[in-house]
């Protein structure tokens, strides 16, 4: 759905392209490593996959908890508001979909389930608990590098059309 949205308002996936290619040859890790990605983007999907890879069920669930589906909603939102005056010759359509689409989910469905699963998860068990709070932290900390990342990206591409 990202994707189409992309090539909708005219943007290029090669980039995305290119980098799911290189997982589907070698494997998700090597393919960050390879890539040249920005190196806070780079630190953001080597976190997450080593999670997935290596945490425990309650770690695993905090990471997309706290790094993603409760924050999404708010995130999407934002950016929603006023995007399509912002680029009025922009087919956004799609991408403007994708994003509600992703703010009704996470909000009214991702989210309250997935802080149902952690609860379920750690139960009365204040170890876990602790994991859970740890891998949250690292995971907004991660979150909000990639976010830098992308800013840091937006603003060399405008001063590089300046």
């Amino acid at each position: 759905m990202y994707l189409k949205a992309m090539v909708k308002s005219g943007t290029s996936t090669k980039l995305i392209e290119d980098f799911i290619a290189s997982v589907i040859k070698t494997d998700v890790f090597t393919a960050i490593e390879k890539s040249t990605l920005h190196q806070n983007i780079k630190d953001f999907l080597r976190f997450t996959f080593q999670v997935i890879e290596n945490g425990k069920a309650h770690e695993i669930a905090s990471t997309f908890t706290f790094g993603r589906e409760d924050l999404i909603p708010a995130m999407f939102t934002e950016i929603l508001k006023g995007l399509n005056e912002k680029f009025p010759d922009i087919d956004l359509s799609e991408l403007v979909y994708y994003f509600e689409r992703h703010i009704e989910l996470d909000a009214d469905e991702h989210g309250p389930m997935a802080f149902e699963m952690i609860s379920y998860l750690c139960g009365d068990d204040s170890l876990k608990w602790e994991e859970v709070l740890f891998v949250a932290q690292n995971a907004l900390k991660q979150r909000i590098k990639l976010w830098n990342a992308i800013e840091a990206l937006i603003d060399q591409e405008k001063y590089a059309e300046a």
